[in-house]
């Protein structure tokens, strides 16, 4: 029923064809992309032609159609037990027209099985950390200290711990003197209190952390190679309470991975810190593989490893939109002893930078249009993977992101082309965002594909642009590229979003986090499935089809005009 509701306010306007210019589609447009048009009554319209664009579909081979079903293998998840029915699984969307799809597969990685013995969903990997009571005191002191040059407490400091990975096997494993500090952008949280009571924070684990060690020496030199299970970094993420499943952005990991994006693998963790004597259970954690040259090589090989990374957030300097720059503190190197954080932080070759490849994108992304941008785009910039991301995005409804906030994300620019990596999925699968009605559960799930949420401009920043999306989806070949993925991705029987996928992955987890969730702080204990998430599936993928049918049905889905 949901679906044909939405059907029949999309039709009305079915018949206004690409050779119009426009297809009005009324779904819940709430905030307008500047440069894309005017909304009314709640309507969006949404150019979908472009009669300057002839140019046929390429894309890389991981991209090709296979109208296979993907080996359900591959999801990392297990089904349901079969003796308790799921009453949550079918979403009850109707079919509609039929959609282009095809099977997506998930971007080569070369990993040792040391790798992937850490990063596996089929157990939760407990985590000790042992750091000595006064080096946590030093650790509570810094960040209140540190609070007088930001107020976040957004401190790069790390301190001294001894990790220790106790193995399911019944074994150890210690890597001593690796560094530890909390980490989050605008949820940095002091451990413990003045009154001695614990907090559960965000952490960030560096095994290469030098310390007081003599560049250049031996010792030196093994320490910045040293690794555990493959990673120099490790992030550790808790569900802040704001998700009861515990598993929301697991979830948008695990469908962007299986998409082919360039995401991080994860794994759960059950984290505690012995203090001196004191034995502290911090509870469960997410631990995700960090973004940097570890991870660009398992992915990209040590031929395309060496190039720029940037990662790119809303800070002071501004939000990392790729419109042209006029602060020139917006892009550089972070240093936070100064609280210095540019938009566009460089985290590799930092030595002698010129920036040019990145200033190079935004030029031409604020300079070129037609075929000429396209070619430049083919040859420079890997948009299947972008388009990947975007659609994925899209689906879980994740409003923090490059197309409504010009924030969480990493651009990185190697040998042959750059790339888009997303980063930060904790706001998805209906979390929303309290007091905004039109970032609700509710206005996610409706929102249209063509016209997405523009943050910048409801905080404040009116006319900001996000041409990296505003550009490529005005043309027709790569428009169609993105609802095709779109489509293949939300298909009823064979997506890699859906209620089915979802409720089998906290079928296979809940058990396995229960014992964990206990904690000193007591935050974060819940894991339970509220039903919100089946009701965002269900809203969300009606939302969506509908929208795709009606797109279908004007032409949208061609890749060359009328």
């Amino acid at each position: 029923m949901l679906r044909r509701h939405l059907a029949a306010s999309v039709a009305r306007t079915a018949s206004q064809r690409l050779g119009l210019g426009v297809v009005a589609l009324g779904v819940s447009c709430l905030v307008f992309v500047a440069g894309w048009g005017a909304c009314a009554d709640g309507g969006g319209s949404r150019d979908v032609a472009d009669t300057d664009d002839t140019a046929e579909a390429d894309t890389p081979d991981s991209a090709e159609a296979d109208t296979h079903v993907p080996d359900s293998a591959e999801a990392d998840t297990r089904e349901p037990d079969t003796d308790e029915p799921d009453t949550h699984g079918d979403t009850h969307v109707d079919a509609g027209p039929e959609l282009p799809y095809e099977a997506l597969s998930p971007a080569p990685i070369a990993a040792d099985a040391d790798f992937a013995a850490f990063f596996t969903l089929d157990r939760v990997a407990r985590v000790e950390l042992r750091v000595e009571a006064a080096e946590w005191a030093a650790l509570l002191q810094h960040m209140r200290d540190y609070a007088a040059t930001d107020s976040a407490m957004r401190s790069g400091r790390y301190f001294r711990a001894t990790f220790v990975y106790h193995r399911d096997d019944g074994s150890d494993e210690v890597v001593p003197d690796i560094g530890f500090r909390t980490r989050g952008n605008t949820t940095r949280t002091i451990p413990q209190d003045r009154d001695g009571i614990f907090h559960k924070a965000h952490f960030k684990l560096k095994f290469d952390a030098t310390f007081d060690l003599v560049p250049g020496t031996a010792e030196y030199v093994a320490r910045d190679e040293r690794r555990f299970h493959g990673v120099k970094e490790l992030d550790l993420k808790w569900s802040r309470d704001d998700d009861p499943s515990q598993i929301r952005e697991l979830f948008a990991w695990e469908t962007m991975r299986l998409a082919g994006v360039l995401a991080p693998r994860t794994t759960p963790v059950a984290l505690t810190f012995v203090l001196g004597d004191e034995v502290v259970p911090f509870g469960l954690y997410l631990g995700l593989e960090s973004i940097d040259k570890p991870f660009l090589t398992r992915r990209l090989g040590k031929d395309d490893n060496d190039g720029d990374l940037y990662k790119c957030l809303w800070l002071k300097e501004g939000p990392a939109t790729l419109e042209p720059i006029t602060n020139p503190r917006a892009v550089g190197v972070k240093d936070w002893t100064t609280n210095y954080r540019p938009a566009y932080d460089l985290q590799t070759n930092e030595a002698g930078a010129t920036h040019a490849r990145l200033e190079d994108l935004i030029a031409t992304l604020d300079t070129a249009g037609g075929e000429a941008l396209e070619a430049w785009l083919d040859a420079s910039f890997d948009v299947e993977g972008f388009l990947r991301a975007l659609a994925v995005n899209v689906l879980v409804g994740m409003p923090d992101d490059y197309w409504a906030m010009g924030n969480n994300y990493y651009l990185y620019f190697g040998a042959p082309r750059g790339r888009f990596i997303p980063w930060d999925y904790d706001h998805g699968l209906g979390g929303g965002w309290a007091g905004e009605p039109a970032w609700s559960h509710e206005g996610i799930a409706d929102s249209d594909v063509l016209v997405w949420k523009n943050l910048n401009a409801a905080f404040g920043r009116p006319g900001t642009r996000h041409p990296l999306v505003d550009k490529l989806l005005a043309r027709p070949r790569y428009r169609a590229r993105y609802l095709t993925l779109l489509a293949s991705l939300s298909d009823p029987t064979r997506g890699l979003f859906s209620d089915a996928r979802w409720s089998a992955l906290y079928a296979a987890q809940a058990p396995l986090y229960a014992p964990h969730l206990d904690n000193a702080a007591d935050e974060g204990e819940l894991m339970e499935d509220t039903g919100v998430e089946h009701a965002y599936f269900q809203r969300r993928l009606a939302a969506v089809r509908a929208q795709l049918a009606a797109l279908y049905a004007a032409g949208a889905f061609r890749t060359e005009p009328r």
